[in-house]
């Protein structure tokens, strides 16, 4: 197929090409003749595993090969654009795209969480009877908030495929919602099984500090760093086995200590984060560290009402261990080894966590394959092991806008079929906004609720912005260059039972 489309230059101008499609391959030429006289292309795309996407301007889709720069079209009409989109489908490598899946494909059962922006569902695949988590967030109102975190998000969760991670099985889009399908967690978050159990036995605390250092050491492996380690960002999965969600602060391509944002949980912020210096793999360590010793002695070691004060301890006070819980000194040298203030000193390696004296008989084979028994055994009932002020929320069907929507183009994936997608980019943002007191606790501020977790995880907030708006195609520039997240822990573990503030936050967005 060949004809002349408009094209959308790096410069946000569209201008006229001719285009062919020919042996997989989409060829520009700035006119027919150009083409006809045997000049070279002036740019050619290849269709294999080819993202296509549509994007919110009338006649106007966008192609995305492999890891390759997002090229936006526009035909002269709808028909028009059908056919090319129609004979693009055919050059992708599978011969066409995969069949859609759509709200419609899924039944909600319910409510597991929500924030500011959507609800998280337990939901049923209606063709197959198998049970997800649908994470439902407003595009409309992220748009407004400026939030860049859904597609970076879906970015990273796309290439995830481990035992202790959260699974993205399908994203879409439609009347103005982004959704995105993931592995049903039912066992409720390590969070809530420490409301209720902390302090946690020592083997314990080993058994599930193990399954995340396995995360951990994975996503370092894929040169990506998780930035977000807390017990709220932790869930159980029917077994008792843990898992990380929510990558709204993960960076990828990291390969080596040159990451720059600064983001996280306050309680939770390695030394580094906290000098603005550059950061790597070690933040993640450090993180562990911390929950580590808050699951064992239910506080956090340098923890403090004000704000500048924990800061202040973070950077210059060791790390102590109280006397009315016992721990033995191997796991006492693990955490110093985690909380060493130097990240070049600090252990960071799945290796060095591994060989530690702590786990002298704890098979990680085993463990990693889920040969090993978890600790905790969650309640059958999905319902049981989540706040029932959600749980007891009635499933309301969503009605569709009446208004013209957002779009985020290129957001739709299925795991296993086109799985490339571009990340945002991104640019300074101001400073991080005034924490203020929650008002209950699960009460969300500033934004960010619904997460990759089952559970909407409302004691943390975020905004950040990828939207595009309405009547504009999503254009590299067309994002909202702007990332800021606030989360919500801000107290140890007994006085966030009844009150928090603040959380995970990104002040810059590099």
């Amino acid at each position: 197929m060949s004809g002349y489309l408009k094209v959308l230059l790096s410069d946000s101008r569209w201008e006229t090409r001719y285009v062919e499609i020919a042996d997989t391959k989409l060829r520009f030429w700035k006119t027919k003749e150009g083409k006809e006289s045997g000049a070279p292309p002036v740019k050619e795309l290849d269709l294999k595993r080819a993202t296509l996407c549509e994007v919110a301007e009338p006649n106007t889709w966008a192609v995305q090969p492999d890891r390759n720069e997002t090229t936006y079209l526009q035909a002269e009409g709808e028909e028009r654009k059908n056919e090319w989109m129609d004979a693009l489908r055919h050059y992708n490598s599978s011969g066409s795209l995969s069949e859609k899946v759509t709200l419609k494909d899924f039944e909600k059962k319910l409510v597991l969480g929500k924030g500011s922006y959507g609800k998280v569902y337990m939901v049923v695949k209606r063709d197959t009877g198998k049970r997800y988590a649908m994470k439902e967030l407003s595009l409309d109102k992220m748009w407004q908030a400026e939030i860049t975190t859904p597609l970076s998000e879906r970015s990273i969760l796309q290439d995830i495929d481990h035992p202790f991670i959260v699974h993205l099985h399908y994203s879409f889009q439609e009347e103005g919602s982004l959704y995105m399908i993931l592995d049903l967690l039912a066992g409720g978050e390590l969070f809530t099984y420490m409301e209720r159990a902390a302090p946690l036995e020592e083997d314990t605390v080993k058994f599930y500090a193990a399954e995340v250092a396995l995360a951990l050491g994975y996503l370092h492996s894929r040169n990506v760093i998780y930035r977000d380690l807390k017990p709220e960002n932790v869930v159980f999965d029917s077994d008792g086995h843990a898992c990380l969600t929510d990558f709204g602060l993960a960076k990828s391509d990291v390969h080596e200590a040159n990451a720059v944002t600064y983001c996280g949980t306050n309680e939770y912020l390695a030394p580094e984060l906290l000098k603005g210096v550059p950061h790597g793999r070690a933040v993640d360590w450090w993180s562990l560290g911390l929950m580590m010793y808050e699951m064992l002695f239910d506080a956090l070691p340098f923890y403090d009402k004000n704000p500048v004060s924990m800061q202040t301890k973070i950077l210059s006070e060791e790390v102590t261990f109280p006397n009315h819980i016992q721990a033995s000194e191997d796991m006492k040298d693990l955490i110093r080894g985690l909380l060493n203030k130097n990240p070049e000193r600090r252990l960071q390696t799945l290796e060095a966590f591994k060989a530690h004296k702590c786990f002298t008989h704890l098979d990680f084979d085993r463990l990693e394959a889920r040969r090993l028994k978890a600790p905790v055994e969650p309640d059958p009932d999905p319902a049981h092991n989540f706040d029932r002020e959600f749980t007891s929320e009635e499933i309301v069907q969503k009605e569709p806008p009446s208004h013209a929507v957002v779009t985020l183009a290129g957001y739709t994936y299925e795991r296993g079929v086109s799985e490339q997608e571009e990340s945002p980019s991104h640019s300074p943002t101001s400073a991080v906004e005034p924490r203020r007191p929650r008002l209950s606790k699960r009460g969300s501020i500033n934004g960010a609720d619904a997460t990759s977790s089952p559970v909407a995880e409302a004691k943390r907030t975020s905004t950040s912005s990828a939207a595009v708006a309405p009547g504009k195609p999503a254009a590299p520039g067309g994002f909202k260059k702007m990332e800021h997240h606030i989360s919500a822990k801000v107290a140890p573990l007994a006085a966030r039972k009844k009150l928090a503030g603040g959380g995970s936050f990104d002040k810059t967005a590099k």
